[in-house]
This record gives C-alpha cells, structure tokens and sequence, in this order.
C-alpha cells in the first residue's frame, strides 16, 4: 500500500469511529433522558 492509500483508510476509519461514537452519546443521552422521565413519574 502506498502512503496516498493509507491515508484514504486512515480518514474512513476516523468517520466510522466518529460516528460510532455519536451514535453511542445519542443512546446514551437518551437513556438518560428516559430515566429522568422515570424518576419524574415515580
């Protein structure tokens, strides 16, 4: 692999992880937005 190549992988791997990691945050707040709900209704 030529280093042009390598850093054409480099960067879709960065988004991936960039949107794997939003993805996991917006679950995250989510999750915490319903156990606010939750708490509020006990």
């Amino acid at each position: 692999m030529d280093a042009r190549t390598l850093r054409i992988e480099l960067r879709a791997a960065d988004e991936r992880e960039g949107d794997l990691i939003r993805e996991l945050k917006d679950m995250a707040g989510t999750r915490r937005g319903e156990r606010e709900r939750w708490e509020e209704e006990r």
